[in-house]
């Protein structure tokens, strides 16, 4: 759901289409994997897109996303949106496009952290999502909860989706 909300959003802000840019973790992390090949796949389902490509933080911090998108910016001269895993690379990649003066292009992180809120508010990066991890953490608590009574498979082995939000300056 996460991967189809963000290429909602990006429709919503480039009707027209654009080349996007992925930037994601330096270092094998199952979800991390998983959800950047469904936006990769989402993505594709919408040929007004061009998926540049993906590169990589690997140092998982702002300097990392920063790294990561200067070289990206000479790879691929004409990006329009960079979608990173989470907001340290999103900030990150603000620094690299700002320091080329390159500020019209949109950049969304993930995980709502308080840097990327004062990052939006100052109209740097351009949203967040925040997956609710709180929320996520009390769906695995009482799974787990579930099977420690031995209550039935069913109680317990399925998937609970915890829905995404999105922030920008608007919200």
């Amino acid at each position: 759901a996460l991967a189809k909300a963000k290429v909602k959003y990006l429709n919503k802000v480039l009707p027209k289409g654009g080349n996007i840019l992925y930037v994601g973790l330096g270092f094998p992390v199952y979800a991390l994997e998983a959800h950047a090949n469904m936006f990769k796949e989402e993505l594709s389902k919408d040929s007004k897109y061009t998926y540049l490509g993906r590169v990589d933080n690997m140092s998982d911090d702002i300097e990392g996303g920063r790294q990561a998108v200067e070289q990206a910016l000479i790879r691929y001269p004409n990006i329009d949106a960079i979608v990173a895993y989470n907001d340290p690379t999103a900030l990150g990649a603000y620094a690299a496009i700002a320091a080329r003066g390159k500020i019209d292009i949109l950049i969304v992180g993930n995980q709502m952290q308080p840097e990327a809120v004062t990052s939006i508010t100052k109209g740097e990066i351009d949203g967040s999502w925040d997956f609710n991890p709180v929320e996520s953490g009390i769906s695995l608590a009482e799974l787990t909860i579930s099977i420690l009574k031995k209550e039935p498979k069913a109680n317990w082995s399925k998937t609970i989706q915890t829905p995404a939000k999105f922030y920008d300056a608007s919200t």
